[in-house]
């Protein structure tokens, strides 16, 4: 199996494509793991990329939702500014391809911000998920 802690650093952020929410994440992920993330104040975050992907007509393709979530959740640009130059990239990439395929990617790109955050605890490795979405709290800090 594959070690998911492997280089993460102590108060850094983990970004999971799952299919699981909330609880059931928590209950999935290997006790190993969860430790790692209480120990270590890993804030962990997840999207399903996969079903976001299907329903804006990208088939598989998670790699455009999974950028934007990065952009939000680390901040190592403005967030604006990285959607921007993503959706200026994306007409420069697919342009060509025709209007269609530019939304949908420009709707990839969107629904990035449709993360959720997963709170672990090292006491009895219990967790709770935030039931706002990361776009609300994003939205009311742009005013």
């Amino acid at each position: 199996m594959y070690d998911v802690t492997r280089g993460l650093r102590k108060n850094g952020s983990f970004l999971l494509n799952t299919i699981w929410e909330g609880e059931e994440l928590a209950k999935n992920l290997p006790n190993k793991v969860k430790k790692y993330f209480a120990q270590n104040n890993i804030t962990v975050y997840y999207i399903n990329a996969t079903q976001i992907a299907q329903e804006i007509g990208l088939g598989n393709r998670t790699n455009t939702i999974l950028q934007s979530a990065f952009f939000r959740i680390t901040g190592v640009i403005p967030v604006d500014l990285a959607v921007e130059q993503m959706k200026k990239f994306i007409v420069k990439s697919y342009g060509k391809k025709g209007e269609d395929v530019v939304n949908k990617n420009y709707a990839a790109v969107d629904r990035g911000g449709e993360y959720k955050q997963l709170t672990l605890t090292l006491h009895g490795l219990t967790c709770r998920m935030m039931q706002k979405l990361k776009t609300t709290t994003l939205h009311s800090s742009m005013k």
